[in-house]
């Protein structure tokens, strides 16, 4: 979280990667943790979204 964050103020557009992405807090420390990333630092998807925009 603290490195897209980093990258969210240096002017970086941010995507944080779901299921490449995981925490060992309780489950709805994770759910914050994607609420806030959509509402404030970027978006959020998983890498099946991202191989499919690439092909």
């Amino acid at each position: 979280m603290a490195t897209l964050q980093d990258a969210n103020f240096l002017g970086y557009d941010c995507i944080l990667v779901t299921d490449c992405a995981a925490t060992t807090s309780p489950d709805y420390c994770w759910h914050a943790t994607l609420y806030n990333v959509k509402q404030c630092f970027g978006f959020a998807t998983d890498s099946f979204a991202i191989l499919d925009a690439v092909k």
